[in-house]
Parts: C-alpha cells; sequence; structure tokens
C-alpha cells in the first residue's frame, strides 16, 4: 500500500508542476531570471544565448574588484563590437552598485541571490565568463590581461 501512496504522490506533483507552468506560476530555470539591471528590469530569458557575450563578475566589498569598472570598459573598448560586454554584481543592492560604478557605458546587472554565479560556477571576483551562443567558452578569473584569454575565444 505504502508504494502506491508514493506513486501517486509523485503523479500529483508531476500534475501540478505541469499546471503551475502552463499557467506562468512557476519561474524559469536559475539564470533565466536571476539577473535584473541598476532599474529592476530582468534580462529576458535566452538574452545571453545568442552571439559572444563577455561578463566580469564583481563585488563592490572585494578589495581586488576596486579598478574593475574602468577593467571593463576597457575591455568594452576593444571587444564591445564583437561581443557584449556586461558586469555582473554578485549578492549587492542596486544603489550600493549605482554608487561604485558610478556612469559607466558599460550594462551592469545584479545577481542579489548569487543564483547566476552558482549557475555557472564562478568561484572568484572579479571573475571572467564568456559565452558562445549561450555555451562557456571561458570560466575563471579576471586577470591582468584578459585580452590573452579573449584574443584566443574571440579571435
Amino acid at each position: 500500500m505504502r508504494s502506491l501512496d508514493r506513486r501517486w504522490s509523485a503523479a500529483a506533483v508531476v500534475w501540478l508542476a505541469v499546471a503551475l507552468a502552463l499557467t506562468g506560476v512557476v519561474p524559469a530555470t536559475a539564470g533565466e531570471e536571476a539577473l535584473t539591471d541598476l532599474e529592476g528590469n530582468r534580462l529576458e530569458p535566452g538574452e545571453f544565448g545568442r552571439g559572444a557575450v563577455i561578463a566580469v563578475f564583481m563585488a563592490t566589498w572585494s578589495p581586488r574588484c576596486r579598478d574593475v569598472v574602468s577593467r571593463a570598459e576597457k575591455i568594452q573598448r576593444r571587444w564591445g563590437d564583437q561581443a557584449r560586454v556586461v558586469l555582473v554584481s554578485f549578492q549587492e543592492d542596486a544603489a550600493t552598485v549605482r554608487e561604485f560604478v558610478g556612469g559607466t557605458q558599460v550594462a551592469v546587472y545584479l545577481d542579489p541571490e548569487a543564483a547566476y554565479s552558482k549557475e555557472h560556477s564562478i568561484t572568484f571576483l572579479p571573475g571572467l565568463l564568456v559565452l558562445q551562443d549561450g555555451a562557456v567558452a571561458f570560466r575563471g578569473r579576471l586577470g591582468s590581461d584578459p585580452d590573452a584569454v579573449l584574443t584566443q575565444i574571440l579571435g
């Protein structure tokens, strides 16, 4: 009797999940809705799935990120024609990040719950993630010469 109850419970859970997904109540997978810009607009699902994306991960509290905005701007000047360059702030609020980044022209996104960072196994700050059509081409530390890595990937 117990195994029959478990089977019905599992079926009920699957049915409920399908029903909620069809009504739009279930959120998308991690990463698809995890990022928002400084104004609170969320990144649309799949937006980083097309073309090349260079994401620089940072936190205002990290001493290693003191110059990350100028480094991201340099990357954008060099690679902006070939890739979308973004800054991703790790677990911080918009007001703190807005003050830190100033008037940068690099797009800035917030990862308040670190869902996107965790999804992509970001373990360094500042971190560098390069995506090619949604697939990870590089993940690691933002080194002193990111052009060496980016040249290998983006040519």
